[in-house]
Order: structure tokens, then C-alpha cells, then sequence
């Protein structure tokens, strides 16, 4: 009785992927896909629906981001994963038919129960695949006092949804912005080279300021540029 689209993805086959968050009796991931012709895919899990729960606590409002196709066949899902008492990263991967794939994390989910520091609300923004399969999730991190300091991450994945631990050391990267409150993190990009590139927005001191900045394959931070349109702008979407 509820569907909010938030991402979108198309396969080499012309089919296309739309997901997000669907409600029944809580809020889960959900995706649809269609065929090249734009008519619903009925054969794709539950007559064109396949719909991920979480449920772990709390609210249980779990919230899908981003869709990875897979050179398999396979779908990644990224988002955002309610339990009793924090937010985290979840991951979900479906088969080719929909289903949740037995041979990823437990039962085709795996919850990624760490947080970069104190704060008690992780919301992943953006997904990207690298060529060699590992997985790069961007977003913020807030502190249970609300969105104070609230500040941008990004965290790498192997293929198998482990974190990276040759990704500045533990997986994690914090990305220092030029901003004296509120950050979040909202675009990302990957080129040819491995080079990660994020659009975020920062509050420094009184507007909103898009804020551009390149972090290498290893997770340190190459380039940083604040951009100043001499007014509020805020940063959605990023092409390389």
C-alpha cells in the first residue's frame, strides 16, 4: 500500500530495474523490472515484485538506494537497514529470477552491523561496482543527537560483502569536508582508473555548498574543491 522509487538501473539485456521502498506491514526493499517492450516482467520474483525485508528491530524501515546488475545475471541492492537501536548498511543480492540468491551472506542478505565512529544513524545514498567486483557505498552518518556534525563516508565491499581492509584499513573511509554542521554525502562515480569520485553538500557556514572530491583506490582523499555559486546549490547526480 505504499511505493517510493529511488533507484534505477538497466541490464545488457534492455531490461531496466526500479526500486526503493515498499510498505505492506513494515517498509522493505523492493525492485520491479521490465522487459525491453516496457511491459512488466511477471516472471521476475513475486509476478514482477521482489520485495526484501530486513527485519531486524525497531522500526523495521529498511530502504533500498541503489541497483548493481551483475555480469551473472544477479542483482546487488544497496540501502539503508532499520534495527532496534541503530541504522546500517544492508546488502541483498537476487538471482536472475528474482529470488534471493542462498549463496550471499545469510539467505541472500547480509546486514552490515559496524558504524564508522559513535553515530547511531547510517543512510547509504549511492552504490557503485568496481570493475574487479568490489562494491563502494556512499553516505552520512549522523549522531543520535540528530543531524549535527553529520558527516559523509564511504565504504568498500569485497564481492562477497566483506569490508575491504585495504580500504584505508578497515573498510571505512571519513570524508573531512569543509562544513562547520551539517554534511551529507549524495553522489558517486567510479572512472576506469578505480578512482572514487563524490558530489556532497555542506553547510559551511550559513548555505549549502556542493563540495567535489576524487579519493583514491586506497581510500585517501586526492582532490577536494568546494563549489561556490554564490548561493545555495545542492549536488544530486555525478558523471564521469
Amino acid at each position: 500500500d505504499h511505493a517510493h522509487a529511488l533507484a534505477v538501473a538497466a541490464t545488457k539485456d534492455g531490461s531496466v530495474l526500479v526500486g526503493g521502498q515498499v510498505r505492506f506491514a513494515d517498509f522493505d526493499f523492493g525492485v520491479v523490472r521490465y522487459l525491453p517492450d516496457g511491459s512488466l516482467d511477471t516472471g521476475f520474483g513475486d509476478d514482477g515484485l521482489a520485495r526484501i525485508g530486513f527485519d531486524v528491530g525497531g522500526t523495521q524501515s529498511d530502504s533500498l538506494h541503489a541497483i548493481l546488475p551483475l555480469p551473472d545475471g544477479k542483482t546487488l541492492l544497496a540501502g539503508s537497514v532499520a534495527t532496534a537501536t541503530v541504522n546500517l548498511p544492508g546488502i541483498a543480492r537476487l538471482t536472475a529470477a528474482g529470488e534471493l540468491d542462498p549463496d550471499f551472506g545469510v539467505g541472500g542478505k547480509i546486514v552490515l552491523d559496524l558504524l564508522p565512529d559513535t553515530s547511531t544513524r547510517v543512510s547509504v545514498s549511492s552504490a557503485v561496482r568496481q570493475a574487479d567486483g568490489r562494491i563502494v557505498l556512499l553516505g552520512t552518518a549522523t549522531p543520535a543527537s540528530g543531524p549535527v556534525q553529520a558527516h559523509v563516508f564511504l565504504l568498500r565491499l569485497d564481492e562477497d560483502g566483506v569490508p575491504d581492509l585495504s580500504f584505508s584499513s578497515d573498510g571505512w573511509s571519513r570524508l573531512v569536508l569543509p562544513s562547520g554542521s551539517f554534511e551529507s554525502g549524495d553522489a558517486l562515480a567510479i572512472d576506469d582508473a578505480g578512482r572514487i569520485h563524490v558530489g556532497a553538500n555542506a553547510l559551511a557556514p550559513d548555505d549549502f555548498r556542493p563540495v567535489y572530491l576524487r579519493v583514491g583506490t586506497t581510500g585517501l582523499v586526492e582532490v577536494l574543491e568546494v563549489v561556490d555559486l554564490g548561493q545555495v546549490g545542492v549536488v544530486a547526480v555525478l558523471a564521469v
